[in-house]
């Protein structure tokens, strides 16, 4: 993800969140909103290092419903945008906010979610207590739509009021585990055979170094366990190393000090590591020998759908969107369809019926390719992905996958 320096909530995670969560109710009832206007809210790191790709988010979100005119049959939907973030980064009190100010709107039938990898945890213990759909555009954490030991009672501990109301997340990006196919393809394809691999500690990292662990050996890579890394991880003879997490300096140092040690050692990052700051942090050696994976499409594979929305993007905006801004395009996209299959937009005002129209999805056209909404989930069954060198310090797209149907497979 090409952002700035984030701050991880770590261990007050799920716990938090249930203290936040306590204004929420669970019941087995609905909320059908009277009135002919709909609430949407927007939740976004609008403040500090992410805020200009951020804003490129909330701009595809708006671009979406004014290209559909502003309303789903005879509801007028108004637009709310939150701002997650202080200074330093997404907050998840900030978060834990938004998500309460969503709720205790009468008229709210949607709220379009967190961007940073797990930070839909603070939120959607709360949203989903009050049969809330949510819908991020951005973040990838596994353990919010499947089970991962990373984080114990995942995915269930998130919703509070699972046993009544069902889920009410979903996402347009896919979740982390193809991300760890995607990776170990690459790997495969570079002639990696042997891999260690460590994490940050926290749940996004932890998951996606556990996956990589538990889908090597289908790949022909014989995998270490995950640990939290010390100075050095790699062990004679290893190929590459991969680490699960965002960035940090702790992550510069490992990959720097790794390539130091050994200048033939190949490194592996999600896309936590996908990050300016993180690119010309790097050594050079470091930097020849680093490979990055981030969920999207180069311009060149999207659909002609994705392509009219660069254009009207920078039409509207006057400036050339940031990549992935096109999943938020794509959320509100979801959200309006799922309005609009509410019984064609007549049943758009009740919340149940909502959650329920955005897990049937199935075969939308969208700008990022056609998908479906699985209904066990609440993921997307689109998987594309944009690995990146680093050059110069930056990050350079150089090869494209896409992780639909197994295996994954090279698209250019």
């Amino acid at each position: 993800m090409q952002i700035g320096n984030r701050v991880i909530a770590g261990a007050i995670g799920v716990a938090l969140v249930a203290i936040l969560a306590g204004c929420g109710t669970t019941t087995a009832t609905t909320t059908t909103i009277t009135g002919s206007t709909l609430t949407i809210y927007s939740s976004l790191p609008l403040q500090g290092p992410e805020s200009s790709e951020a804003t490129d988010v909330l701009d595809a979100e708006r671009l979406a419903l004014q290209q559909a005119g502003g309303k789903v049959g005879r509801y007028t939907i108004d637009f709310v945008s939150l701002n997650d973030a202080t200074s330093a980064g997404w907050s998840p009190r900030l978060i834990a906010d938004n998500a309460r100010k969503a709720i205790q709107n009468d008229n709210a039938i949607a709220y379009i979610g967190e961007i940073d990898p797990n930070a839909s945890a603070q939120s959607v213990p709360i949203t989903n207590a009050d049969q809330l759909l949510q819908v991020s555009p951005y973040d990838t954490a596994i353990g919010l739509t499947e089970a991962t030991a990373a984080v114990s009672g995942s995915p269930g501990n998130y919703y509070q009021a699972l046993s009544t109301d069902g889920r009410t997340f979903g996402r347009v990006v896919p979740n982390d585990s193809y991300q760890a196919k995607a990776q170990l393809e690459v790997m495969k394809s570079l002639g990696v055979h042997t891999l260690s691999i460590a994490d940050d500690g926290k749940p996004y990292g932890e998951a996606i170094a556990l996956a990589i662990k538990q889908y090597a050996s289908t790949y022909g890579i014989t995998a270490s366990t995950p640990v939290q890394p010390p100075a050095k991880i790699a062990t004679s003879g290893d190929d590459a190393i991969f680490y699960g997490g965002v960035e940090s300096s702790a992550a510069v140092a490992l990959f720097n000090s790794e390539a130091a040690a050994n200048p033939h050692l190949k490194l592996f990052g999600p896309g936590g590591l996908d990050t300016s700051f993180f690119a010309s942090s790097l050594s050079p050696a470091a930097q020849r020998a680093t490979y990055v994976s981030e969920p999207g499409e180069t311009t060149k594979e999207l659909p002609p759908a994705g392509r009219a929305f660069i254009s009207a993007f920078k039409a509207a905006y006057h400036h050339v969107p940031w990549t992935q801004a096109i999943f938020g395009y794509a959320a509100m996209g979801a959200v309006l369809d799922a309005l609009q299959g509410s019984d064609h937009g007549a049943d758009a005002n009740n919340r149940a019926d909502v959650v329920s129209a955005f897990f049937a999805i199935r075969n939308h056209a969208s700008a990022l390719g056609t998908y479906s909404i699985k209904k066990t989930t609440g993921d997307t069954s689109l998987a594309p992905y944009i690995f990146s060198k680093v050059k110069g310090g930056k990050l350079v797209a150089f090869e494209a996958l896409s992780c639909t149907t197994a295996p994954c497979h090279v698209v250019r």
